[in-house]
């Protein structure tokens, strides 16, 4: 009987033992701040070192007519992996070089993360990483490293494309848009919003207080989900960035720093190519657009199959099948 009590003692022991440890566990994730406050990164203070740099390009020698900056997150291996099999495959597109560099700050506290992040790029050389505090309220100066590395690696390129990863891109519609154009200089073009409002609820994710944003409107800009710059904006924008209102929204940033020069927004086609959300799937549309945002590596997958599969005459029998039901033709 003595055995028996030691014994079921001993397992209440081990149980309530390990119910603490979880309890602790619990208390330090709580603990630990996702966005830790006093490590954001400064637009105006660049100088944070660069961990990891691109390799696998050679804008000397053949300069890329589009550069692709992907915002990502030190621990997304998995939809890294699934651009660079779909929309990003491949490095040659009408004629043209397509560079893809992916954008990623630090994750503080992750040797390991390090490591295998530091492996990745040893295998695919475009990721480009600095040592601030991978947040979505340092996406400004995300997206400032992006352009500044551009500037500086790649200053032969013509544009510069800023999206997120969980957008899906049909490059094989943007180039022809952007070989159309007459002169490849003075583009800044995307999702366009003429008067966005700053949202002033203090629990939005997009919250922009008074004191950083006394404006009721926003100077227009291109939605952060997908923007197209010329290399002589990248430029200016480089140049006047330090004088600009300090925000965290780096779609609103990158248009007040347009605004300050002068440029606004235009539209790249005389139809909307550029969606800020997640277009229903079906192979005509995600033929026919740009960007489409929100969509998870799998339905990457399945964009980039559709766009593939489907033939510009089938989709044009099915836009004169739904004219015809309309009663328009």
């Amino acid at each position: 009987q003595l055995k028996a009590f030691t014994l079921l003692y001993q397992r209440r022991h081990c149980v309530l033992l390990g119910y603490l440890i979880f309890l602790s566990s619990l208390l330090f994730l709580c603990e630990v701040p996702l966005d830790p406050p006093n490590q954001y990164g400064s637009i105006l203070n660049m100088s944070s070192p660069v961990t990891l740099s691109p390799w696998n390009h050679n804008c000397s020698s053949e300069p890329p007519f589009l550069v692709i900056l992907v915002t990502s997150e030190p621990y997304s291996f998995i939809v890294r992996k699934a651009i660079r099999s779909t929309w990003a495959k491949n490095k040659v597109v009408a004629g043209k070089p397509v560079l893809i560099i992916f954008l990623l700050g630090s994750f503080p506290g992750s040797s390991i993360q390090q490591v295998e992040l530091a492996a990745e790029d040893r295998v695919y050389g475009d990721v480009l990483q600095r040592d601030f505090v991978d947040s979505y309220y340092n996406l400004t100066l995300k997206t400032l490293m992006g352009l500044q590395w551009v500037a500086q690696a790649c200053p032969g390129a013509s544009y510069v494309f800023k999206t997120d990863s969980d957008v899906f891109v049909n490059i094989q519609r943007l180039l022809p848009l952007l070989l159309r154009r007459a002169t490849h200089t003075h583009l800044y073009t995307g999702r366009v919003s003429l008067e966005g409002e700053p949202v002033r609820n203090p629990n939005s994710k997009y919250y922009v207080s008074k004191t950083e944003f006394p404006f009721d409107y926003y100077p227009p800009f291109c939605s952060g989900t997908g923007y197209i710059l010329s290399m002589d904006l990248v430029w200016d924008i480089l140049t006047v960035s330090p004088t600009v209102r300090e925000i965290k929204l780096e779609d609103v940033f990158i248009g007040m720093c347009l605004n300050t020069l002068g440029v606004e927004p235009s539209y790249l086609s005389s139809v909307q190519v550029f969606y800020n959300y997640m277009v229903p799937f079906h192979p005509c549309p995600y033929r026919l657009l740009v960007t489409s945002h929100g969509l998870r590596p799998a339905q990457l997958h399945w964009a980039q199959e559709a766009v593939e599969r489907v033939s510009r005459d089938r989709c044009f029998q099915e836009q004169l099948a739904d004219l015809n039901v309309m009663g328009e033709i």
